[in-house]
């Protein structure tokens, strides 16, 4: 298999990831809430098996797993994603002040909304002061982001302590958001470049798009 053809497999594997999230958050309860999809299939992508996935107010746990890896010696590193309601920037603060003190094994993965409403002050300088590489990431992008991942995974394991990434972000809520804010969807950004580089056709797509649609209507209630 050509390095081109594995790069075109992996992306269609990231562009099922995405259509299948924006297709359950099509069907929660109440307005849906879209835009993050390449944060989480960027991330799925880019960690190990074995390391672990930590959302929202889960920071101690985070760290406590973070612990437990460095003290037992294994390679393993701990994810924590955190957005607008992942607690106060202080409580955050702490955790890379503690977690670059101890060289623990953990990512901290912190989406900043672009939205006018609910964007939050950048935490990179606050990392950077104190010794935890940390850089920008258009949380849009899904290759971007899995490349990003993937490299600071591999620094951490290679025992080079925490990092942070920040991931740009421009989720949106409800049916007038969606129309508005659709030139940054990441489902579309993938799209449009798998059929620029991978000579990703319609009939494809459709076929996709069905494939996921049918998974999801075997976890629907019927009647």
């Amino acid at each position: 298999m050509s390095d081109r053809s594995l790069r075109a497999y992996e992306r269609l594997d990231l562009l099922r990831q995405m259509i299948r999230a924006r297709r359950f958050a099509e069907r929660r309860a109440g307005e849906p809430v879209i835009g993050n999809e390449a944060v989480l299939a960027g991330i799925a992508q880019g960690v190990g098996p074995d390391d672990t996935l930590v959302e929202g107010g889960g920071l101690s746990l985070a760290l406590g797993l973070g612990m437990s890896a460095a003290m037992l010696d294994r390679p393993t590193v701990t994810v924590y994603l955190l957005g607008e309601d992942g607690g106060p920037a202080e409580e955050l603060r702490a955790a890379l002040k503690l977690a670059a003190r101890r060289r623990l094994p953990v990512l901290f993965c912190r989406e900043n909304n672009l939205h006018p409403l609910g964007g939050l002050a950048s935490e990179t300088g606050f990392a950077d002061e104190h010794g935890v590489p940390a850089w920008s990431v258009d949380g849009m992008d899904v290759l971007a982001v899995a490349e990003a991942v993937d490299e600071a995974v591999d620094a951490i394991r290679c025992g080079e302590g925490p990092h942070l990434l920040e991931l740009s972000t421009c989720r949106f809520r409800g049916r007038a958001e969606v129309a508005r804010w659709r030139e940054f969807d990441p489902v579309r950004l993938l799209t449009d470049r798998m059929r620029a580089e991978d000579g990703l056709r319609e009939p494809e797509l459709t076929r996709l798009e069905s494939e996921v649609d049918a998974e999801l209507a075997v976890l629907e209630p019927v009647g």
